[in-house]
């Protein structure tokens, strides 16, 4: 079972690699002996399929390559002896041409650990981080590597979140600036009333000074009309002799009631009742201004508070990556800045120091492998004396094996592969 595993604080490497028919390999069978186990010869020879090997054996499907049976075989096999456990991962093929693999993980005891391949998937780390590799990346591969460190952290779902707040912030930043320039440009004096004024009133009693004087003009105009009945009555009266005594009576007495008749009012002064409507409007305008003003600062003030929110939630989600960054087990330099560039000793990964970059990125692939003490260097002719010096130590310091695949002429280091087959180990040649 896996709590069988796990219940297990041991740390593994490896005492034995067998494997048969797998890509270039006829067959080998290699017992590492020391921290850095050479894996030498042409190119060409082999040495890359026994690190694929080891890659798949662990790793399963995700890592293995799609055709890596041997040309002329029908079946292969790697295995792994671990100590405490052992791993023997068969790829064959079907009738149909496809590939078919299984892995099977055994105790010292020879009994089969169920679910194999899920177990390895949680128990080991990613034994194809390569450190010569990660120097090579480029800052954000470097960052995409080392993400297995930081756990509990899902940096897919931080980076979208923080796009999408990111572009709203930039939405409602952009209304703030229209919103709060808006409200800056509308002029209000300070003698502005509380409220508008009624020009609904002022209207009618304009209208109604209006009826009035109306009427008085209407009276006048019958007032003229009575004078001039008079005269043409006078008028009538001298050439109409016979009936002078009854429109002289008439005259007389339409002279008295005009004589009684009170004098007329003064007429009311319209244009000043119209220049206090002008001023009531004005003030009205300056009024609607003022509340304009103010909904466009609480509109701003709202935007100033959403942009703020945001701005929270993304700083928010930074430190909580932070402290997950920091409480990752990093090798001592090594560091996350906040936009994810990997630093090491403060500066860039990519600025430091050959050896710095080697040494960081060897302690990396340790922590990458705190259970499977295995690392594998793809490409250590790349490495001087002085670098595998370092590595060397590091790896005995530590307990970890470090495998090298190095392109040699001779055969007089390490393991040496020829046409598919171990040939040499440390130039004593090896008799089938």
């Amino acid at each position: 079972m896996k709590a069988d595993i796990e219940k297990k604080p041991e740390q593994y490497t490896i005492v034995e690699l067998q494997m048969e028919n797998l890509q270039r390999i006829k067959a080998v069978r290699i017992r590492p002996d020391g921290a850095l186990v050479a894996v030498t010869g042409k190119n060409g020879a082999g040495k890359s399929s026994i690190f694929d090997a080891i890659e798949a054996a662990i790793e399963g499907a995700r890592v293995i390559k799609s055709e890596p049976i041997r040309r002329g075989a029908d079946e292969g096999v790697v295995r792994l002896d671990l100590g405490e456990i052992s791993v023997e991962r068969t790829f064959a093929k079907r009738d149909d041409g496809s590939l078919k693999t299984e892995v099977r993980v055994m105790r010292a005891d020879g009994s089969p650990i169920s679910r194999p391949q899920e177990v390895l998937n949680s128990f080991f780390g990613k034994l194809s981080f390569d450190p010569l590799a990660f120097d090579r990346l480029d800052a954000k591969g470097k960052f995409e590597a080392l993400r297995p460190l930081v756990a509990g952290v899902d940096f897919e779902a931080i980076a979208r979140a923080d796009k999408k707040d990111r572009d709203q912030r930039l939405i409602v930043g952009r209304d703030y600036e229209r919103v709060k320039a808006h409200a800056g440009s509308i002029a209000v004096g300070d003698d502005v009333p509380e409220a508008p004024i009624d020009t609904e009133a002022l209207r009618a009693t304009i209208a109604s000074a209006r009826n009035y004087n109306a009427d008085i003009d209407a009276r006048r105009v019958r007032r003229e009309g009575a004078e001039q009945a008079i005269e043409e009555r006078l008028d009538k009266a001298e050439k109409l002799r016979a009936e002078a005594a009854e429109l002289e009576a008439a005259a007389e007495a339409l002279q008295k009631k005009l004589g009684e008749a009170p004098a007329l009012p003064a007429k009311q002064d319209i244009d000043e009742l119209e220049r206090e409507l002008e001023r009531a409007m004005l003030k009205n305008s300056l009024v609607d201004k003022r509340a304009e003003k103010t909904k466009a600062e609480l509109e701003a003030k709202a935007l100033g508070k959403s942009y703020d929110d945001l701005t929270k939630q993304i700083e928010s989600r930074i430190a909580a990556k932070q402290t997950a960054i920091a409480k990752a087990k990093l090798p001592a330099g090594v560091s996350f800045t906040e936009d994810d560039t990997i630093l090491l000793g403060g500066v860039p990964f990519e600025q430091a120091s050959t050896a710095e970059r080697i040494r960081a990125a060897v302690e990396l692939a340790m922590a990458m492998n705190p259970k499977l003490k295995v690392i594998c260097i793809r490409e250590g002719s790349l490495l001087d004396k002085a670098s595998l010096a370092m590595i060397a130590k590091i790896a005995e310091e530590r307990g970890y094996q470090v495998w090298l695949e190095v392109v040699r002429d001779d055969d007089m280091v390490g393991f040496v592969i020829e046409d598919g087959e171990l040939a040499a180990v440390n130039g004593r040649r090896v008799h089938a």
